[in-house]
């Protein structure tokens, strides 16, 4: 990590602690919820799309309220940087892809946004960044892209094969030689199936059932029971709730005591409030924001530490691997803008070249030109649920 970036995140840190106070951001700061029709020459308007909304809400919501903290930041500081106003249009896409295309268009044609953030699962940022790559307008993903990154399009999210080593770190640790494997149809499960084959493969993991399912799917009882059946040391889930909900309540229900290991986009209130006492005991992976106060200090820790106490005091609930992906991004583009980047090819050039170990909340973060999101698996941990709470698995 770099001392200077890391100094500049303490100091933006700072600046967030104490605006976390402010009123309701909808009728007090510069997040915009909806385009205006003018564009003013003196301002920089980035562009946020998040799933406030809809069936990925549980992570989209958090993602959103870690901007709002970020406007609080700016409008504490009169909303300059630079000399000019900057801007942040924070778009609620409804979790509909369509509407993410539309609402970026909007962004583009009536903000004359210079980069954008977003937008929350991988089906939506797949086609945003379409959008965004055919516009040059340089994009931050909110999503790990398994089809690669175009010449404007980064990431600050782990690739799955990251995530997912902090799981096999588990089951090598407990002599865990065999797993099944949930996921859901979407991409999302389908990448996480994917990735995960490659990686059991190469560290003498055996795959040995596979089942699928709707993300809207109501009942899992059948996919639990053939796994049940193939008598595997391990299940991993490769989804997001309520699915992965409805999973830990089934496994609950047949009695099984293997060990149940869920992704990342299960690590969050949500999840918790929906299984309720059906989930403990059951390991999920995420930020280590879900436990912060259980990791000794270190200057990543400091920074998430602030955040997270700035971001509790605000939404009194803890934020999560989402609220870090989301403000990751942001920071990203006022990273940018703070050294004079203000045109969407300065940013993207800026980002090619000028973000390196950067100390991201959920990751340290490095761009080049032969990977645009590369992100360590430092912000991530391995958790059990105890007493319908986050406990770090050491």
């Amino acid at each position: 990590m770099s001392r200077k970036h890391y100094l500049i995140s303490i100091f933006l840190l700072l600046l967030l602690l104490g605006a976390s106070g402010c009123g309701n951001t909808k009728s007090s700061s510069t997040v915009q919820n909806e385009p205006s029709n003018t564009n003013s020459s003196d301002s920089i308007n980035i562009g946020v799309l998040v799933a406030e909304t809809g069936a990925s809400s549980s992570m989209g919501k958090p993602g959103s309220e870690a901007v709002k903290l970020i406007d609080d930041q700016l409008k504490k500081n009169g909303g300059m940087i630079n000399g000019k106003k900057v801007e942040i249009h924070l778009q609620d896409f409804k979790s509909d892809d369509p509407t993410a295309i539309l609402k970026l268009k909007d962004l583009i044609s009536k903000e004359k946004i210079v980069a954008v953030v977003g937008a929350t699962n991988l089906s939506a940022s797949s086609a945003v960044s379409t959008e965004a790559e055919k516009n040059k307008i340089p994009m931050v993903s909110l999503a790990s892209l398994p089809n690669g990154y175009g010449h404007y399009i980064f990431g600050v999210v782990q690739k799955d094969i990251v995530i997912q080593s902090v799981i096999v770190d588990y089951l090598k640790k407990n002599n865990i030689k065999s797993v099944a494997f949930m996921h859901a149809r979407d991409g999302f499960g389908q990448n996480g199936l994917k990735s995960f084959q490659e990686l059991g493969k190469e560290n003498n993991i055996d795959v040995v059932a596979v089942e699928n399912f709707e993300v809207l799917a109501s009942d899992m009882t059948v996919q639990l029971t053939k796994i049940k059946a193939k008598n595997p040391d391990a299940i991993i889930v490769w989804t997001r709730p309520p699915a992965s909900g409805v999973i830990a309540k089934n496994y609950k229900q047949l009695g099984l005591s293997i060990p149940m290991i869920q992704s990342h986009a299960t690590a969050n209130q949500t999840f918790l409030d929906q299984v309720g006492t059906d989930g403990e005991g059951q390991l999920v992976v995420g930020s280590k924001l879900n436990t912060i106060n259980q990791f000794p200090d270190s200057k990543q820790i400091k920074i998430s530490k602030d955040f997270s106490e700035a971001f509790s005091k605000k939404y009194n609930y803890e934020p999560n691997v989402f609220s870090g992906y989301a403000y990751d991004g942001v920071q990203l583009v006022l990273d940018a803008i703070s050294k004079g980047n203000d045109t969407p090819e300065k940013i993207r050039d800026y980002f090619e070249n000028g973000i390196h170990n950067y100390p991201g909340i959920t990751g340290t973060i490095s761009f080049s030109k032969d990977d645009h999101s590369q992100v360590a698996p430092d912000g991530l941990a391995l958790f059990r649920i105890q007493n319908q709470k986050w406990t770090l698995v050491k």
